[in-house]
């Protein structure tokens, strides 16, 4: 997340904003990726508990996608902070699909010369 300062302010602010939203945050501890689940009708993301703060901040960056947020419930600050989350997840997803399609190509490329 190159505009999301890496701190314990910073997750504590994503935090809040996932509360507000209706959704729990949790931290346990366990072999897992981090993850969000619906048990119950209860929004819960679950987070590794043994993740640094850059991990934490990287995981909740990323299941932010999955989630149907109500901008109704949000604080204008945090309605900017999950604009900021969502624009760079998608900036990401879009570099990495680059990569992937000129991987590709590279590929192709190699093969048409072993014939």
């Amino acid at each position: 997340m190159s505009n999301i300062k890496i701190s314990d302010n910073s997750l504590k602010k994503i935090e809040q904003l996932y509360q507000q939203a209706g959704v729990q945050v949790r931290y346990g501890k366990g072999n897992f990726q981090a993850g969000y689940c619906l048990l119950e009708h209860k929004k819960i993301v679950l987070i590794n508990k043994f993740y640094d703060t850059e991990a934490k901040i990287h995981a909740l960056c990323d299941i932010a996608e999955q989630l149907n947020w109500n901008n109704d419930t949000l604080l204008p600050e945090q309605h900017k902070l999950l604009h900021q989350i969502l624009s760079e997840q998608a900036a990401k997803r879009n570099k990495n699909s680059h990569q992937e399609i000129e991987t590709s190509t590279s590929s192709d490329n190699n093969n048409s010369n072993d014939i």
